[in-house]
Parts: structure tokens; C-alpha cells; sequence
């Protein structure tokens, strides 16, 4: 018999897929967080849009009102806040 279970090849296997699985599953899960922090990264960068610019975004006019590493406020005409994802603004078209 096997004196401690890491010794039998059939646990160790098991231990072994389940750890590949669980890093699999945390990379699809840090996909979408990590591709937003570097989003906001470029746009602090590139500075496509700035602070009190005017912008048209899905047909509705508004003002930027703050901008984060992760999502833009964008004060509308109504002064209801459209919050919008970082990335939004490097994947689609905007009227600045």
C-alpha cells in the first residue's frame, strides 16, 4: 500500500488535471478584467477623449464627466450618466 496518497499515481494524476483545469477556467476569467485595465491604460495614453469633451456614443449626446481605468461617465443632454466600459471607445466608433 502506499504510505502517503501523493506516492499513487492515480491521486497525483487527478490533483494534476484538476490544477490545469482551475488555471484554464481563471485565465477565460481574467480575460475580460485585465483586456479593461489595459483599455484604460491606452486611452490614458492616447488621450482619444478628454475630460468635458462632447461626444456622440450609441446615438446620445453627452459631455465626459470622468474618466478611470475601467469604465467613462458620460453626462448626457437629459443629465441622466451613461457609465461606459473603457474598452468601448477602442473598439467602436464615437463622435468626439
Amino acid at each position: 500500500m502506499y504510505d502517503d496518497f501523493r506516492q499513487c499515481p492515480a491521486v497525483r494524476n487527478q490533483y494534476s488535471c484538476l490544477s490545469r483545469c482551475h488555471r484554464h477556467y481563471l485565465g477565460f476569467a481574467a480575460q475580460r478584467s485585465i483586456a479593461t485595465l489595459l483599455a484604460g491604460l491606452q486611452l490614458a495614453i492616447t488621450q482619444p477623449i478628454r475630460i468635458d469633451d462632447v461626444v456622440i456614443v450609441d446615438g446620445e449626446w453627452g459631455q465626459i464627466e470622468e474618466i478611470t481605468l475601467t469604465y467613462v461617465v458620460v453626462r448626457l443632454w437629459d443629465l441622466r450618466r451613461l457609465v461606459v466600459p473603457t474598452n468601448y471607445f477602442l473598439e467602436k466608433s464615437f463622435q468626439n
